[in-house]
């Protein structure tokens, strides 16, 4: 193990401020005589997501390593091949972060799906809306810096790793794959809004139903309430049990006609307006299409 001291002569304090920064971020320093590569990499935890900064210092054709403490260097024996072989272990194990966040954003999609949105729905989609972002930074960030280093780095060695190229693929591959959760992530909110609203129209439509059944309600009761001759069922003995029959009846048929008429939407009236319409369309698009490359 080496002290900074003992790997580098000048720039001693300069380069301590980097590596000892309260708030590391992702660069790339060239000294006079050596080099600082400083990659951040994510480290997920039981109750948050932070990075971690991994530091090289290059010298000639050596290549040193920072211990977690940030106190002492270490020698990698194989030199940058090493150094390539760290870094692509780093980035595998972020990307099986990425992947983690994949499966809860499917999980969101299967509630939608389902209608069985939990309470907390809105509360888990921005902690996931706002840790996509914070990674998304991180690896734009992350692929400048490296980009740098890979060319400056190739003017410095004659032969490069092949692991230390294919890195950059992996990065270019990691942020194509967060761009697409973050589309993902933007096309639940949209569904959810949707659910919301049509609940929203089913409640408002639901109150107008109700305002509707009292208001006819209310007449019939004015109406058999009245103090005047001539009344239905005024000399009859049921005449109170007949008017209960009578409101509860027109209830029955509100209620239950609301419900046939839904059912009747659902399962008739889409099948045979909607889905038949929908393969149809696509069938005459088909032949539409098959015609044209025949020359028809």
């Amino acid at each position: 193990m080496y002290k900074l001291e003992d790997v580098i002569d000048q720039n001693i304090r300069d380069v301590n401020k980097i590596i000892h920064a309260y708030h590391p971020v992702s660069r790339y320093d060239e000294f006079a005589s050596f080099q600082l590569l400083v990659l951040r990499r994510l480290v997920v935890e039981k109750k948050s997501m932070h990075f971690q900064p991994e530091i090289f210092l290059l010298k000639s054709d050596d290549v040193y390593y920072l211990k977690s403490d940030g106190k002492f260097f270490i020698k990698l024996d194989q030199g940058i091949i090493q150094m390539s072989e760290m870094l692509e272990q780093f980035y595998s194990d972020n990307y099986k972060f990425i992947e983690s966040y994949s499966y809860e954003i499917e999980t969101l999609e299967e509630y939608l799906y389902e209608r069985k949105i939990p309470g907390i729905f809105m509360d888990l989609w921005f902690d996931y809306k706002k840790d996509i972002a914070k990674i998304e930074n991180f690896y734009l960030r992350n692929n400048n810096v490296y980009l740098d280093f890979l060319k400056k780095t190739e003017k410095k060695f004659p032969v490069l790793p092949d692991d230390l190229r294919a890195i950059e693929d992996t990065i270019s591959f990691h942020i194509s794959n967060i761009q697409m959760i973050k589309t993902r992530l933007d096309s639940v909110h949209h569904y959810y809004a949707s659910i919301k609203n049509d609940r929203l129209n089913k409640s408002i439509f639901i109150l107008t139903v109700i305002s509707g059944l009292f208001l006819p309600l209310n007449l019939i009761v004015g109406f058999f309430g009245m103090n005047t001759d001539g009344m239905f069922f005024k000399d009859n003995v049921s005449g109170t049990k007949n008017v209960v029959i009578l409101l509860c009846s027109i209830i029955l048929i509100v209620l239950l006609g609301a419900n046939v008429i839904r059912m009747l939407d659902r399962y008739i009236l889409r099948f045979f307006l909607g889905r038949y319409d929908m393969y149809k369309n696509l069938l005459n698009r088909f032949d539409e299409f098959d015609k044209r490359l025949k020359g028809k």
